[in-house]
């Protein structure tokens, strides 16, 4: 019974304006000041109240990259060329430049 308040209690949480675009800001600043663990935590934050954000999605990518997690971020930018989401030519630059990193210069050459 206490996990049925508990969710209809959280159903009810009410945003504060401009939540999303502080958190973001945030996360950018954090990534301009070299703190990466800090910028991914702000995105991912942004990302449980809007998960197809294209700036939050996109933060969190270059979150990953400079936290050296650039298998994950393949991932994300693979998600996000597939679903549509963000810049395209932005998304397809750092995907193409993280298979690089990686080494799968097959992958690049099937995509171009």
């Amino acid at each position: 019974m206490d996990g049925k308040k508990k969710n209809k209690k959280d159903s009810n949480v009410i945003l504060y304006p401009g939540l999303v675009k502080r958190l973001i800001e945030k996360g950018m600043d954090a990534l301009k000041a070299k703190d990466a663990t800090a910028a991914y935590n702000h995105f991912l934050t942004a990302e449980q109240y809007e998960p197809d954000h294209p700036q939050v999605r996109f933060g969190k990518v270059l979150s990953l990259v400079e936290l050296g997690r650039l298998e994950e971020a393949v991932t994300h930018t693979s998600a996000l060329l597939n679903e549509g989401i963000g810049e395209y030519y932005d998304n397809l630059q750092v995907h193409i430049s993280l298979l690089v990193q990686l080494g799968h210069y097959q992958e690049v050459v099937d995509m171009l």
